[in-house]
């Protein structure tokens, strides 16, 4: 007769297991640190994505941080330029949590985008902060061309267009009322076909008068 299995002894046996092993890893990580802060030891950075901790990064130095501050943290930590692969393993290493399969492209990324930004500088490939490099951001800010000035009406166009209706305004104001003659006059060479412009010479009034006594005549 077959045995039954007992599977709550061996999730219990297997988690007990599993808490040995965590418990020894958390020890080689603090071990590593140790290491690294004495100048002995492994604690050099390696190029592998998933690759040993990185120094003087702890387990939680970007628990619940965004991307771009882990990585201004990080830089800050190195003090020196470090590859793309270097910052992804001192994320992991970190505690930066993601559920991404491929990590690298996405820190890659972040870092083009925080050099768009001015926080970042990529230097022969290697990646380090823009306040380590002054001179070559303001080369690259002086590199940028200049945006050309907006189209659309002059500045203070506005303002002289109104200054010119309030002249016009002002000189039909005083323009000098034609006569009963001069009126007769007027509509006499209107209807001979003449200008507005060339009755006011002949008439010897301004042509402001000329145009109000032909807008009353087409008025009756």
């Amino acid at each position: 007769m077959a045995t039954e299995i007992d599977y709550s002894a061996v999730l219990a046996d297997l988690e007990e297991k599993r808490a040995a092993i965590d418990s020894a890893i958390a020890g080689v990580r603090q071990m590593l640190n140790l290491g690294a802060e004495q100048g002995v030891g492994g604690g050099a950075s390696t190029t592998n994505e998933r690759g040993a901790q990185p120094p003087s990064v702890r387990f939680d130095s970007f628990f619940r941080m965004s991307m771009p501050a882990a990585i201004i943290k990080f830089l800050e930590i190195a003090k020196a330029p470090q590859s793309v692969s270097e910052v992804t393993a001192a994320l992991r290493a970190g505690g930066f949590k993601t559920t991404a399969k491929n990590f690298m492209p996405i820190v890659g990324s972040n870092l083009s985008r925080m050099k768009s930004a001015g926080e970042t500088v990529n230097v022969e490939g290697k990646w380090g902060l823009a306040s380590w490099y002054p001179a070559a951001r303001r080369a690259e800010l002086n590199a940028k061309p200049k945006q050309g000035r907006k189209r659309g009406r002059p500045k203070g166009s506005g303002k002289i267009k109104a200054a010119k209706a309030t002249e016009a305004k002002a000189d039909k104001a005083a323009a000098p009322k034609p006569t009963a003659e001069q009126i007769e006059r007027i509509r006499k060479l209107d209807d001979a076909g003449k200008k507005p412009g060339e009755i006011a010479k002949e008439v010897g009034l301004h042509h402001f008068s000329v145009m109000g006594v032909l807008k009353s005549k087409k008025a009756a």
